[in-house]
C-alpha cells in the first residue's frame, strides 16, 4: 500500500496518498507499535502528504515530533532519524528558511560523516539544503551546492 501512495504522491493525487498512507500508518502502529522504524517512517509520510497539500504547520509539527522520537530512540546517525530531519528541512522552507537552513546543515553533515557524499539520502539533503539558501537569498552558496549535487547524482544507464 505504501507504495501505491508513493505512485499517488508522484502524480499529485496527495489525497488518496494522505488516505493510503494514513491507512500504513494506522496498520503499522497497531501490528507493531508506536516506536517501530516503520510505523515512524509512516507517520513522515503522512506528514509529507499535509505538506503537499499545503498544511505546512502541521506537518512540520507532524515531522519535528516523529524526528526527535526517532533521535531519542535510535540516535541522530540513526539512517531513519537522518532522513526524517531532511523531510523536516523540505518541510520547514516556505515559512522558517533560516531554522531548516541550520538543520539542514547538520542533516547534511551527519548524512556526509555517516552515509557518504555520494549517498543518495546525502544528495537529496544537499538539495533541501540548496533550496533554503535560495529561500534566504544566499544565491552564492545555493549555486556551488546544486551543482555539486548534480556532479554527484549517478547518472542512469540507458541500454538500446
Amino acid at each position: 500500500m505504501s507504495v501505491l501512495a508513493r505512485a499517488h504522491f508522484g502524480r499529485g493525487h496527495y489525497e488518496a496518498a494522505e488516505a493510503l498512507n494514513l491507512l500504513v500508518y494506522q496498520e503499522a502502529e497497531k501490528a507493531l507499535g508506536p516506536s517501530d522504524p516503520r510505523t515512524m517512517a509512516a507517520l513522515v509520510r503522512c506528514a509529507l502528504d499535509l505538506g503537499a497539500k499545503g498544511h505546512h504547520s502541521d506537518a512540520c509539527h507532524l515531522a519535528r515530533h516523529s524526528w526527535l522520537e526517532q533521535r531519542r530512540l535510535f540516535g541522530p546517525e540513526s539512517r531513519l532519524a537522518m532522513r526524517t530531519g531532511s523531510h523536516l528541512v523540505k518541510l520547514q522552507t516556505p515559512h522558517d528558511p533560516d531554522r531548516a537552513c541550520e538543520l539542514g546543515r547538520k542533516i547534511h553533515g551527519l548524512q556526509r560523516e555517516h552515509l557518504g557524499i555520494h549517498h543518495q539520502h546525502t544528495l537529496e539533503t544537499a538539495h533541501h539544503l540548496a533550496l533554503c539558501l535560495i529561500a534566504l537569498y544566499e544565491f552564492g552558496k545555493a549555486l556551488p551546492l546544486l551543482k555539486e549535487t548534480l556532479r554527484l547524482r549517478p547518472c542512469p544507464t540507458w541500454s538500446v
